[in-house]
């Protein structure tokens, strides 16, 4: 319904499916194995832009004060908005398959949880920076498509269990590649945050969100430039200079349970992941890192 009557309605099915091997042929896992589990899913889901993005609006703002302290008049004044409505806004589609294996083994005390997933956004409802002179800073556009795979995997167990002790560990992987596969024919990036000549941006080719800045431009060995004024060659124009998406995240998890008293701590790891940051360049050019 925030959108226009063409473009208010979108159709986002979905449907899974799982086998029990072990069930279906009466294995006898001996203790080993003691479930195990296969399924595969196919869904869908969809998000609308927010409201009065599809139209220009005039805003209406009350108890504007004329002549403070001579009369005190009170009027209502009006401003345009700095975005633009874009009727032909759509909504964003997002499609998702998975495939993913269950199972528990040796008596319970094992449990191993993985799953691989391809997810494609398309149509994805992205604010467009427009240049001031058309009157506006922006507008809501649909911006090709952006394609996402990813592994997660969960394995748990009890390490070591007594009558009066007990200790149970998880260990929880996650990795994923997010590649902007697809952008309407006129546009060469998308600006997304930061600003327009350093910052974060969807580029075809490249991951959701890429850092683009200038950069020391090099020769065909990989050496930088050196002018004749001793400076390196920078750049006339922005490119990617870096992939804030981490590598894989980590956590491992850890419970124990002596009698009623029980302690528990958690420690997270993410590995790669660029960042730009002004403190540790200014710091390094000093010499004081």
């Amino acid at each position: 319904s925030t959108h226009e009557k063409e473009n208010n309605s979108l159709f986002y099915p979905g449907a899974s499916v799982s086998f029990l091997p072990m069930k279906a042929f009466n294995i006898d896992s001996n203790g080993s194995i003691n479930f195990l589990k296969l399924r595969g899913g196919y869904g869908t889901s969809a998000r609308f832009a927010d409201a009065y993005n599809t139209r220009d609006v005039l805003s209406v703002n009350t108890n504007t004060w004329l002549n403070a302290g001579n009369g005190d008049s009170v009027v209502n004044s009006n401003s345009v908005s700095n975005s633009i409505g874009n009727p032909n806004l759509k909504p964003e589609l997002q499609t998702e398959i998975e495939f993913g294996i269950e199972g528990k083994f040796f008596n319970s005390r094992l449990t191993l949880d993985a799953s691989i997933y391809k997810r494609n956004a398309k149509d994805q409802i992205i604010r467009r920076a427009l240049d001031p002179s058309t009157g506006a800073t922006g507008t809501l556009t649909n911006a090709g498509e952006l394609e996402t795979k990813g592994l997660e995997l969960l394995l748990s167990g009890t390490i070591l269990k007594t009558d009066n002790f007990s200790w149970e560990s998880t260990i929880n992987f996650s990795s994923y590649k997010s590649i902007i596969v697809d952008l309407p024919d006129d546009v060469d990036q998308i600006y997304l945050n930061g600003f327009s000549n350093q910052g974060n941006f969807a580029k075809e080719g490249e991951a959701f969100n890429a850092l683009m800045g200038t950069y020391v431009e090099r020769d065909a060995s990989g050496s930088p430039i050196v002018l004749d004024n001793g400076y390196w060659k920078v750049s006339s124009d922005i490119g990617v200079i870096g992939d804030p998406n981490p590598d894989y995240n980590m956590s491992f998890i850890n419970g124990f349970k002596y009698k009623n008293i029980t302690l528990g701590f958690q420690v997270d790891f993410t590995k790669g992941g660029d960042i730009l940051s002004y403190s540790a360049a200014t710091l390094l050019a000093r010499g004081l890192t």
